[in-house]
């Protein structure tokens, strides 16, 4: 087909989706972005808004998106460097912004993104994959050693001595911290119950980029924009799992 539409696995779509993506691209050149509206329950998800934590800046977000097959193409498509969840879809649209592609929403293409109601055992899924996302983090960064770059990973020292005092020692692992937060599902306040998951996932990904510069390093600067390096430091580590 002349058109890619990308959409994750859980997102729900109304019988319009299609049509509204391929109005869109009227004009060449064009990132075409749906809405994805975060939903608890797929019973009647048509009647969900847009919230303002639904609000995403990224140029091409998977859950969500589509754009010309040429474009893609010409871009280099996705990089296989990434093996792990994360990063490969906003790598991926740095080199479509290099091309000179703009962003466009299209309020009709709108995705619904099934996210039922957290329960404690949804946490060692989210935890590996927050660690996952900082090593991928570390291939982005090595690819993108700019500050921009630094930014959007949240690549600072502050965040690492922050971490270190948040946690001395792996208490987020000790059986009593299980019981909080079962506590805390049970009884509430459920503000207190989601600060303490956001804590624990934050820590997990920092601790996730922390294994991704042991296991490939600062990026040297004749490692800018090379993608053989990075693939080459990837290959070397036979623990390292494929998708």
């Amino acid at each position: 087909a002349d058109l890619l539409i990308c959409l994750d696995s859980d997102v729900a779509v109304a019988r319009e989706f299609v049509e509204a993506h391929v109005e869109a691209h009227t004009e060449p050149m064009r990132v075409v972005k749906g809405p994805v509206i975060h939903v608890d329950s797929l019973d009647v998800p048509l009647d969900a808004e847009p919230k303002l934590t639904d609000f995403s800046s990224a140029f091409f977000a998977t859950a969500n998106v589509s754009v010309a097959r040429r474009h893609f193409e010409e871009a280099g498509m996705f990089n296989e460097v990434f093996r792990e969840y994360g990063w490969e879809d906003l790598e991926a649209g740095d080199r479509l912004r290099a091309l000179g592609l703009r962003s466009f929403t299209a309020s009709r293409a709108r995705g619904y993104h099934y996210s039922p109601a957290w329960r404690p055992g949804d946490l060692p899924g989210q935890r590996e994959r927050e660690r996952q996302r900082g090593r991928t983090g570390i291939i982005y960064y090595r690819m993108r050693p700019t500050f921009r770059g630094r930014a959007k990973l949240l690549l600072f020292r502050p965040v690492f001595w922050i971490d270190r005092l948040l946690f001395p020692w792996e208490w987020c692992e000790a059986s009593s911290f299980q019981r909080l937060l079962a506590f805390l599902h049970r009884r509430g306040p459920r503000w207190l119950l989601r600060l303490l998951v956001r804590i624990v996932l934050h820590h997990d990904y920092v601790a996730g980029m922390r294994e991704g510069l042991g296991r490939y390093g600062p990026p040297a600067e004749e490692d800018r924009c090379s993608y053989g390096n990075v693939s080459a430091a990837v290959e070397k580590d036979p623990e390292k799992p494929d998708k």
